[in-house]
């Protein structure tokens, strides 16, 4: 018996969700097995049921994965539907052209096809769908790494969804919102909103969308750092969606079990589980997906030393991701591809794929919340400190301290944009962070020696401008330190808090016991004092100004 479109349509819906922080998203796939025009008051011609069994075969194609020629498929369909004037089908049928084009990582033309669907499901006053086309635009922008233009897009879907209770709608942009949060690195918000999707599939029995949302809260705990736990969620989604039969799924959990036993350090098992994974991928033709995979087999070939073979595949992935416009994916790749050559040496080179790497990160920023610009920000600062390091391995220190004040005033700048109105949030945003000759002109303006620093790895960079525009470059080694930076950092201001409240009142009358209390307490204060002192200062005494009326800036 025929299902209806309208109904079944959202029905099937698979999730867009991340296969990696900087992947494309997870195939859309919302498309109903038959769609049926026996809505018309006369009998289906043989150009209408040429349609259905058309779309029906184009639908098996796509749960197949078989991209090309669903794609050929419906556009057969499309063409039957014109000529009988169907809009709602129609709309249908531009919709699933949409969704096979976003797979194969045709951005634009798949916001074409989602944009013509949209107007007809407006114009047909279909609320139901039109929250589902909604939700397919969200995802390409995602896509294209315009996260706050997805989130904006997600918010009216699911405003749509609840409105009409569309619980498995509802379900699928929550999960497709909570991607997002994780591709911004905010992680909490992100678990939130796929708990709550969870919930939901697993009240309708959904398997799909279950296994889909369960491979998403692994892929969360792995962008914490809790890879056991993340392989708990990968190994109960990868049963679900192999037994569902969605092949897509299963390539995109294959790869994200293979990134988790590499972080463990568990190599075998990583490229095993990549490789499986490559092999669906190429075979239902997921572009954005094989380049994934690609990049992640790069990583563990270079986790095990074998630097060559790495930069083979991330420069296949890299290849890829440019032709399906994957902007973080091309950012994650060539920031890979810069510390492979920065770790066999090439520091040329390095910088210049770590250089191309700070631009994609940059191009993804403008738009988004000041705290979406910060999260985002905290994800990519290890490729601004790679390119310090190849930068300083060529001896241009200089070059690295604009780095280093690129890689910090940029999200600062932005940050101070968003608290102004809208004419000063303008100026601020198009500030252009200062170049070597404009901190020089800053140490002069203010007669001040400004020493900067920028912790990297294990070391710490520092660098003295002197009023005379004179730079002086200094590296201090920090793995031999008894504890963390992190540690001598709140030290240091637990020392300076308590030095600066540790004043008795003007009528207290200190007792012996007092006294020795302060004695020890200043004791303690200068010791962790001292401590900052040897690690920051010691260091750089020689490039301090010696009159006592000079002024630093830190």
């Amino acid at each position: 018996m025929p299902i209806d479109c309208q109904t079944f349509y959202t029905r099937l819906l698979l999730l867009a969700t991340a296969t990696l922080l900087w992947a494309s998203p997870s195939p859309v796939l919302l498309f109903c097995p038959q769609i049926s025009l026996a809505q018309t008051p006369t009998v289906l011609d043989t150009k209408k049921s040429q349609a259905e069994q058309l779309y029906q075969s184009a639908t098996e194609q796509l749960n197949k994965g078989q991209l090309r020629a669903a794609l050929k498929t419906f556009e057969q369909v499309l063409a039957t539907l014109r000529q009988i004037n169907n809009p709602q089908a129609e709309a249908a049928t531009l919709n699933q052209i949409g969704v096979v084009y976003n797979n194969l990582g045709a951005s634009q033309k798949a916001l074409n096809y989602y944009q013509q669907a949209l107007t007809i499901f407006q114009q047909q006053q279909a609320r139901k769908e039109q929250g589902t086309t909604i939700t397919n635009i969200a995802a390409v922008y995602r896509n294209l790494g315009q996260y706050q233009k997805a989130l904006e897009f997600y918010q009216q879907a699911l405003a749509l969804r609840r409105e009409v209770k569309d619980a498995v709608g509802e379900a699928t942009t929550l999960n497709n919102m909570a991607a997002v949060y994780d591709n911004l690195g905010q992680y909490q918000k992100s678990l939130e909103l796929y708990k709550e999707a969870l919930a939901i599939f697993e009240k309708l029995k959904d398997d799909r969308g279950k296994g889909t949302t369960l491979n998403n809260i692994g892929l969360n705990y792995d962008n914490q750092g809790a890879y056991t736990e993340a392989l708990s969620y990968y190994k109960q989604a990868l049963e679900i969606l192999e037994t569902a039969g969605d092949r897509m799924g299963v390539g995109r959990t294959l790869t994200n079990i293979g990134f988790a036993y590499s972080n463990l350090a568990e190599y075998p098992k990583a490229l095993a589980s990549l490789e499986k994974a490559l092999a669906i991928r190429r075979e239902i033709g997921d572009r954005p997906g094989e380049a994934v995979t690609l990049d992640g087999i790069g990583t563990v070939h270079r986790q095990q030393n074998s630097d060559r073979i790495a930069l083979q595949f991330y420069e296949q992935a890299l290849s890829i991701f440019r032709e399906v416009n994957n902007s973080p994916g091309v950012g994650y790749t060539l920031s890979n591809i810069g510390a492979t050559l920065l770790k066999v040496g090439n520091f040329k080179a390095a910088a210049e794929q770590l250089m191309a790497a700070v631009e994609v990160w940059e191009s993804l920023r403008p738009g988004l919340t000041d705290e979406n610009k910060v999260s985002l920000f905290e994800k990519q600062s290890e490729t601004y400190g790679l390119l310090q390091q190849a930068l300083i391995a060529q001896n241009k220190t200089e070059a690295a301290l604009e780095i280093a004040e690129r890689g910090r005033a940029r999200a600062f700048a932005e940050l101070l944009a968003s608290r102004f109105g809208t004419e000063k949030s303008q100026q601020l945003a198009a500030l252009q962070p200062p170049n070597l000759a404009k901190i020089k002109q800053i140490a002069a303006a203010q007669k001040a020696t400004i020493i900067e620093y920028s912790i990297v790895d294990e070391k710490i960079y520092v660098w003295a401008i002197a009023p005379d525009g004179d730079i002086a470059f200094r590296q201090i080694e920090t793995s031999n330190l008894d504890v963390s930076l992190a540690e001598v950092a709140r030290n240091t201001l637990v020392a300076a808090a308590t030095g600066r409240n540790r004043g008795s009142a003007p009528d207290d009358r200190p007792t012996e016991s007092t006294n020795n209390s302060a004695v020890a307490s200043t004791r303690r204060i200068n010791k962790r004092l001292h401590q900052t002192y040897k690690l920051l200062i010691e260091p750089i005494a020689n490039l301090l100004p010696k009159n006592e009326g000079d002024r630093v800036i830190f």
